[in-house]
């Protein structure tokens, strides 16, 4: 979210402090030093000191930044929306926090350390883990992936993957598919790339892995791991299982989908030769932003021997990427904004020439030159302030109902999502405010100096 602006470079982040920081000095300051005098003058020229195509310019320039407040607001909305895709994505897939040994060695005393995790303050349950590199084979394929051994019954208690089942079930245990009709053209059972009917482990795989091997839920497959000895007189030949896919998951992650498949613990232990040991220890914590508290607290907690990482640490890159263009979006959608500026300072120039006759009065009587800067000032913030409270309404509002009734529909095959989504962020509608106040106190500050610095009798010679 960009008020925290988390992921920005620093001199952004000191620069968009420093803004919002002026912005609210500068309207306080203005505010308690005009008199009623600079108020008066100027709302009577915005109610009846103007006519005709004027009116019409003043109407724009206010439009002007009410358009620019609402794109903004409706684009980091969507942005907010996609990064709070994402992160429900990643939380539903992953635990909240991973321990592991700190030189990456299997942990043998895994249960104690397994009962001290659960014992933290925060942690909702705590369950092992064994993750191993290896190929999967079948007839069509062979592919890489990352293979996570877990325990069915206790995963649900982590993530979400056994609700992310779309075919099939979240279970290690094989089917008989016998007589499965498939596409009308014969039993599953004809479709075993390997023959024989000795399946005794079942696998769960990503959608886009099993669509890379060509496969569904009752097919057969082999993982293979090397197991990294050789020798050219008596070489040994990799480790292979006979696999059952049992179900399909779909994370909404392709980098997931395509990549890991679940498989029960004890057969990644046996695979991987490292007996009752474990390779991670996985944690869901009560409060996801609150996961990086939690694992500083595991880490001095635990000690050196073991390191613990919250999953914002672990897609670190990934979420700095998307502030990285949600603070582009800003930077590009801010340009109306400066356009329309550019409309409040033309709109001033003009009423400082059309009342040029009533600054020389004003100026002939006494009235201070600060006084009547104030007057302009006030009429440009005025506009300003009218745009943005108008703009932010309209945003908000159509950010609302962009997520509330779905208008732009996307192809959930392709963007992992049924619609574009949009989630307004009260700290992104303060920000833009402000931003948009700012702008506009720097764009009315020459044509108010102008307007102070007119010569009265040059104002009213020819009056």
């Amino acid at each position: 979210m960009l008020p925290e602006v988390e992921g920005l470079p620093p001199l952004v982040s000191i620069a968009l402090i420093l803004g919002v920081a002026a912005a609210f000095i500068g309207l306080i300051l203005l505010f308690t030093r005009l008199g009623r005098f600079e108020l008066a003058v100027a709302f009577r020229y915005l109610r009846t000191g103007r006519k005709g195509f004027l009116r019409v310019v003043t109407w724009i320039s206010m439009g002007g930044i009410a358009l620019g407040v609402a794109s903004l607001i409706v684009v980091l909305s969507v942005m907010e929306g996609l990064q709070e895709n994402v992160r429900s994505r990643i939380l539903a897939n992953n635990a909240h926090i991973m321990v592991v040994d700190y030189l990456r060695r299997p942990i043998a005393d895994w249960r104690p350390l397994l009962a001290e995790i659960e014992g933290t303050p925060g942690v909702v349950a705590a369950s092992p883990a064994v993750y191993l590199e290896g190929m999967l084979v079948n007839r069509s394929n062979t592919i890489g992936a990352v293979f996570r051994g877990i325990d069915p019954d206790s995963e649900a208690r982590i993530t979400s993957l056994p609700d992310l089942v779309i075919e099939g079930d979240f279970t290690f245990r094989p089917k008989d598919y016998t007589g499965v009709v498939r596409d009308g053209e014969g039993p599953l059972s004809e479709y075993d790339p390997l023959g024989g009917t000795d399946t005794v482990h079942g696998v769960v795989l990503g959608k886009e892995l099993a669509y890379e091997l060509a496969a569904v839920v009752g097919d057969e497959v082999v993982l293979v791991m090397p197991t990294g000895e050789w020798d050219p007189l008596t070489p040994i030949p990799p480790k292979m299982k006979k696999l059952q896919i049992t179900g399909i998951v779909s994370t909404g992650m392709y980098e997931y989908d395509a990549q890991l498949a679940y498989i029960d613990i004890a057969l990644a232990q046996e695979f991987m030769n490292i007996g009752d040991k474990v390779t991670v220890i996985e944690a869901r914590v009560q409060d996801p932003f609150a996961a990086a508290e939690v694992a500083d607290a595991l880490n001095e907690k635990l000690g050196g021997a073991y390191h613990a990482r919250d999953w914002s640490a672990m897609n670190e890159r990934l979420f700095a990427a998307l502030e990285m263009e949600k603070f582009a979006m800003f930077l590009v959608v801010i340009i109306v904004v400066l356009v329309a500026a550019f409309n409040v300072v033309s709109n001033l120039i003009m009423l400082v020439v059309e009342k040029t006759k009533d600054v020389g009065v004003m100026l002939s009587f006494g009235v201070r030159r600060s006084q009547v800067g104030g007057v302009f000032l006030t009429v440009g913030l005025v506009l300003g302030g009218l745009g943005t409270v108008v703009g932010g309404v309209v945003g908000a509002v159509l950010a609302w109902l962009l997520e509330k009734y779905k208008f732009i529909q996307l192809s959930a095959e392709i963007y992992n999502m049924d619609h574009l989504p949009a989630v307004v962020s009260w700290g992104d509608v303060v920000l833009i405010g402000a931003a948009a106040m700012l702008i506009t106190l720097l764009s009315t500050l020459y044509p108010a100096w102008r307007a102070s610095r007119l010569d009265p009798l040059e104002a009213i010679r020819y009056e």
